[in-house]
């Protein structure tokens, strides 16, 4: 491992991929006759160097603003590797930028990123690579700026949202599976393996499935906050 490669990881330590600490206990369910489901202020989101990948990458790039970097969205191999997952994270041009980079039209900056030796830096992962090695795939520059919802929100099948990796480095995300909410286990490199647990299993969120004290929390706290909904019939299912 190079110099380059060493500084990087260093400046990625203590960055933590997850909803560990953005969760927000007075979060509520909300359900509709359409069968989407939303889950109202779920986040903080406030903590640096702690979130999804979007959060991640913002903050890599604000504590690092002298270096030649921009936020990217792509695919990546171990999780996101299916042609309808999406994955931010920062790219390093070893070649000066221009001025006028973020103006210049999509496939432009894709045949300049494609010239330009770039470094994948993937605080999610804590991960440092020369892009053409990485497995990574570059799809596009991403420049939005705005506020990450505090909310979730489910409107179809197999959409999910990460909550965290646990010690059997399976990804854990949050759901929907023939109209109800779920946990889903799914094994890094495989994305037809997955395994489920339905919201109103409260039992089976706790064990040691699930990583950290505080990722199984969330599960837990996600689980009562469910049954005591469903339970008061706030909501049908």
């Amino acid at each position: 491992m190079g110099s380059l490669e060493k500084d990087l990881l260093k400046r990625m330590e203590g960055y933590r991929y997850g909803r560990f600490n953005l969760i927000n206990n007075n979060f509520k369910f909300k359900y509709d006759s359409k069968g989407n489901i939303e889950i109202k202020d779920f986040y903080k989101g406030d903590k640096f160097g702690e979130g999804d990948c979007i959060k991640l990458t913002r903050d890599f790039c604000k504590s690092n603003s002298h270096l030649n970097l921009v936020k990217v969205l792509g695919r990546e191999p171990k999780y996101f590797n299916g042609e309808q997952d999406v994955h931010f994270y920062n790219l390093l041009l070893t070649k000066k930028i221009s001025r006028n980079f973020l103006k210049l039209k999509g496939n432009i900056k894709k045949e300049i990123i494609k010239n330009s030796n770039s470094y994948v830096i993937d605080p999610s992962f804590n991960l440092v690579s020369p892009l053409k090695n990485s497995g990574y795939i570059f799809e596009k520059v991403f420049e939005d700026e705005g506020n990450i919802s505090p909310n979730l929100s489910f409107k179809k099948e197999g959409e999910y949202y990460p909550l965290g990796i646990n010690k059997k480095q399976e990804l854990i995300s949050i759901g929907i599976k023939k109209n109800k909410p779920i946990i889903k286990f799914q094994k890094s490199f495989d994305t037809e393996y997955c395994d489920y647990i339905h919201l109103e299993e409260t039992s089976r969120m706790r064990g040691n499935l699930l990583f950290e004290e505080d990722l199984q929390s969330i599960c837990v706290n996600l689980s009562k906050k469910y049954v005591e909904f469903k339970e008061k019939n706030l909501f049908k299912l």
